[in-house]
C-alpha cells in the first residue's frame, strides 16, 4: 500500500504523496482524499476478491490472518480479516527453527 502511494505520486506530475489511513467515504471530495479512499477502500477490495477466490481453490482454508504495517488498518473494515497478528512473521521463522532442532 505504501509503495502503491509512492509509486502514484512519483509517476504523476503533480499528484501529492499521502499515507494510507482509514477512511469513511469511498468518494472523496478533493485530490488528497480521493488519493486516500482509493488506497484504502482499494486494498479492501483486492483482499477480499482474492480470499474469495482462494477459498474457492482450498475450501477447508479457515481463518485469514493480517499482519504487517498496514494490518491494524484494514482489519476494522475488511470483513474477510479473522485476526491480526503483528509477529506473524518472526513466529514463522521461530516454529521453523524449533522444528529444524527436533530433527
Amino acid at each position: 500500500v505504501g509503495m502503491s502511494a509512492k509509486a502514484l505520486h512519483a509517476g504523476t506530475a503533480l499528484l501529492p504523496e499521502v499515507k494510507c489511513r482509514a477512511v469513511k467515504e469511498v468518494i472523496g471530495k478533493d485530490t488528497v482524499s480521493c488519493i486516500e479512499s482509493g488506497l484504502f477502500w482499494g486494498t479492501i477490495a483486492e483482499v477480499e476478491g482474492l480470499v474469495a477466490r482462494l477459498r474457492k481453490e482450498v475450501p477447508a482454508a479457515r481463518k485469514v490472518l493480517a499482519t504487517g504495517g498496514y494490518a491494524e488498518i484494514f482489519a476494522g473494515q475488511c470483513a474477510v480479516i479473522d485476526e491480526v497478528v503483528p509477529e506473524l512473521t518472526l513466529e514463522g521463522i521461530r516454529l521453523t527453527l524449533e522444528g529444524d532442532r527436533k530433527r
